[in-house]
Order: C-alpha cells, then sequence, then structure tokens
C-alpha cells in the first residue's frame, strides 16, 4: 500500500513511504520503480516491521531520483 509521496522538486527527488505484507513485496516494488521512466536510482531511506499489527506488516521510505538529474552533493563536486 502506498502511504505518502513527498515531491523534493529542488532535489529532483520524490520520497515515497509504502507498506507490504513482506519484505520482498516491497523490494520487488522498488524495482519497478527504478525500471520505469522517469524514475532513476532508488534508495532505501528506512525500513521497519510494524510489530503492534496483527500481520506484522513492513513499511519503508525511499527517495528516488528522477533520471537526469543528479544528487545535490554530486552537482556540486563538478568542476
Amino acid at each position: 500500500a502506498l502511504l505518502g509521496i513527498d515531491p523534493r522538486p529542488g532535489e529532483g527527488s520524490i520520497r515515497i513511504q509504502a507498506e507490504a505484507r513482506t519484505l520482498d513485496e516491497l523490494l520487488t516494488y522498488t524495482g519497478r520503480l527504478q525500471a520505469t521512466p522517469p524514475f532513476g536510482e532508488v534508495l532505501l531511506v528506512k525500513h521497519e516491521t510494524h510489530e503492534q499489527a496483527p500481520q506484522r506488516p513492513v513499511r519503508l521510505t525511499v527517495e528516488v531520483r528522477l533520471r537526469g538529474t543528479a544528487a545535490p552533493a554530486a552537482a556540486e563536486a563538478r568542476p
């Protein structure tokens, strides 16, 4: 389930929060994101198991960089 989307236009990225029954399902989801234009690099920011919920779903936050945009640090490193 998609829990939230946080656009970061100044960084050329989007933060996505999602939840699924297993970590494998979430990793499959992140792989699909990375394979879908205009998305590029997908970085895991955080993951956790929601222990209090009956089915113990896994939640994660990823940062998805848009293709053709560089991370701010990488852009600053260019001469």
